[in-house]
């Protein structure tokens, strides 16, 4: 399993939350704050976008976006 880092603001913008997603063998992934599972790693990554748009997501996860 692979886990990619994640930062999401919280309400108010200033603090942010650490979150990750976790990347099995077959390609799955899994937004372990909020325990959000998608098919792939695309999908989680874009599920980030929408929910935190200012979410900064760590340069390992974007590699194969």
């Amino acid at each position: 399993m692979k886990t990619y880092p994640v930062m999401l603001p919280r309400h108010g913008g200033e603090d942010v939350e650490i979150a990750s997603i976790a990347e099995t063998a077959d390609g799955r992934c899994t937004i372990l704050r909020n325990h959000i599972q998608t098919d792939n790693k695309v999908e989680a990554l874009e599920i980030i976008r929408q929910r935190w748009p200012q979410a900064y997501i760590g340069e390992s996860a974007r590699v194969l976006d």
